[in-house]
């Protein structure tokens, strides 16, 4: 089996990108409390995350669950999370990096749940340890 080259990986994303904001072959909505929605595809969400992949494979939804409610997601994050899903890019800002973390981590996103993470460490200081470790300590008894 031959290998695709990185460059031609790169060529496939933008393109199913480039499909998904034209909504072409696009199979699922998702829907957000704040009125946003997002057209997508199910199995690039399913390969990036395994809430989706459940959500959408399930014996009850394979075939059915093609609009999805989303409760309690910003919309500004979920189309992070979209474009990270199409084309492995995200943009991590200092003062957004903790609630994109608690995002991914409910949509079960490794990918970006570790890019969140290391960019926390990485921009950790004394103006800042004292929140991190008020958020820390709110997920872990959720």
């Amino acid at each position: 089996m031959m290998a695709v080259s990185r460059r031609r990986a790169a060529s496939y994303a933008q393109a199913l990108h480039d499909m998904r904001v034209r909504g072409v072959l696009c199979d699922a909505t998702l829907r957000l409390d704040d009125g946003a929605s997002f057209r997508v595809h199910r199995a690039v969400l399913s390969a990036s995350s395994s809430y989706f992949r459940a959500l959408f494979t399930s014996a009850t939804n394979s075939t059915t669950k093609k609009d999805v409610a989303l409760h309690g997601i910003n919309s500004t994050y979920m189309a992070s999370i979209v474009r990270y899903a199409y084309l492995q890019q995200l943009d991590i800002k200092e003062e957004t990096v903790l609630e994109l973390l608690a995002t991914a981590d409910y949509l079960c996103i490794d990918g970006i749940v570790e890019k969140c993470l290391a960019f926390a460490v990485e921009n950790l200081k004394p103006e800042n340890c004292i929140g991190v470790l008020k958020f820390a300590r709110q997920v872990q008894h959720e």
